[in-house]
């Protein structure tokens, strides 16, 4: 019920909103656009600002045409067959066949709406548009964003989860976006090469520090947090996908059977919300017997806030929400399939070397079951508390000052300046 009174608010709201900052956004610097912070975070950046950043509200984009055409890719097959260069084999000739079909709606019959829809959604474009998650996915805001980077618009991506800038193999998302973006505002590091602005991490990802009390063993709240990916592989990066996913599930089997049966009935297991097929729950169960499956009724921060120690197998962004909260963490997962570039390979060795990263499941269910009656006791000693705050300095940066900084980086000409770079490649 309340979940519904907010989406009706929400929906309410946006064209409020949106109204508002269209009628600034001629004097905006900067606008951003689904970036993943707070609608609160963004609000303040604006009044930071003095209005020239501007948060701009995604659009309703459910009544865009979502159906193919059959006669404009007729057409197109027509078109494209005189196109196949002669004497290509049998299987690149199946592959050139197959283009015609597999052109996205948005390049061809949908083109239209959506460039109407956003002539109509987005205002003219400032010098600057920043986004963390509209570069990819978000059709009208694609185009939008593309036809302003033509006239001299700076695109700027904006670090929206843990992991970047440490894999040895970039996911396609970050392959993506430092390709076509400009820069890259990260939350500390950067990279040779790359046009990586580091930056302080947006306070929700850390706030709400937790500081328990010594519990007894018994009563102790412990979380483990997993992950998954799809099931069929559509890009390659250094994360388990496909069937090398199967090794992860059986390294978490490990884990809880290595585990004190006394101690695993004392554990909230939050799996990913999609399972996508790898029946997840069922095959831990199989492996392990009951265990107390989280069924998603308390939000996660929440849950993380109330942890008086978490358990991640996977890098992402979990292990830095609770290591920046202060929560005693401990991390485990197969580094051959989790591969990491130099620099972040020596920031696990040192979190290894602390007994935050373990690399078995064993040696991690040892570990817990040592620390489990006093772990803030384990995560306040000298040795972790100087690798956490190593590992955090280099890729979270916790800073009460981000909005500012923030600003001045989107508003700055030497750090955003790039579409005289952009319009010589």
């Amino acid at each position: 019920m309340l979940l519904r009174l907010r989406h009706k608010v929400q929906d309410i709201t946006k064209p409020l909103l949106n109204g508002l900052f269209r009628g600034v956004a001629g004097r905006a610097d900067a606008l951003l656009y689904k970036t993943a912070l707070t609608r609160t975070e963004e609000i303040e950046i604006a009044a930071a600002s003095g209005l020239r950043v501007l948060p701009w509200i995604a659009p309703d984009v459910s009544a865009l045409p979502t159906r193919t055409d059959p006669a404009s890719r007729a057409r197109l097959r027509v078109e494209w067959d005189t196109l196949i260069p002669g004497g290509v084999d049998k299987f690149a000739r199946i592959l050139y066949a197959m283009i015609p079909d597999n052109v996205p709606l948005s390049l061809l019959e949908n083109h239209p709406a959506i460039a109407q829809h956003a002539q109509r959604a987005f205002p003219t474009p400032p010098r600057v548009i920043a986004s963390a998650v509209g570069w990819q996915t978000d059709e009208p805001f694609k185009l939008w964003a593309a036809e302003a980077s033509e006239r001299g618009s700076v695109l700027v991506g904006l670090q929206h989860g843990g992991g970047y800038g440490m894999r040895s193999m970039l996911p396609i998302s970050e392959w993506f976006e430092m390709k076509v973006l400009d820069k890259f505002i990260s939350w500390g590091w950067n990279a040779d090469g790359a046009a990586v602005i580091p930056a302080g991490t947006p306070t929700h990802f850390f706030s709400g520090r937790q500081h328990h009390g010594r519990r007894d063993a018994m009563r102790l709240p412990i979380m483990f947090v997993g992950t998954s990916d799809y099931r069929y592989p559509n890009h390659f990066s250094s994360v388990p996908f496909g069937p090398h996913f199967l090794q992860q599930i059986m390294w978490q089997a490990d884990f809880f059977r290595a585990l004190p049966e006394i101690l695993r009935a004392h554990v909230r297991v939050r799996l990913q919300p999609e399972d996508l097929g790898w029946r997840n729950e069922e095959r831990l169960t199989a492996a392990c017997g009951r265990l107390n499956i989280d069924r998603r009724n308390v939000p996660f921060t929440g849950l993380l806030q109330a942890s008086e120690l978490v358990i991640v197998d996977n890098l992402n962004t979990t292990l830095f929400e609770a290591m920046g909260r202060g929560i005693p963490t401990v991390l485990f997962w197969d580094r051959a399939l989790w591969e990491t570039n130099d620099e972040a390979s020596a920031q696990i060795d040192m979190l290894e070397a602390a007994g935050i990263y373990h690399s078995t499941p064993q040696a991690a269910a040892r570990h817990v079951s040592d620390i489990s009656a006093e772990p803030q006791k384990w995560w306040l000693s000298q040795p972790v508390r100087v690798a956490v705050e190593a590992f955090l300095a280099r890729y979270m940066r916790r800073e009460q000052g981000w909005r500012e900084e923030w600003v001045r980086i989107l508003r700055d000409e030497e750090h955003v300046c790039a579409s005289s770079e952009r319009a010589s490649r």
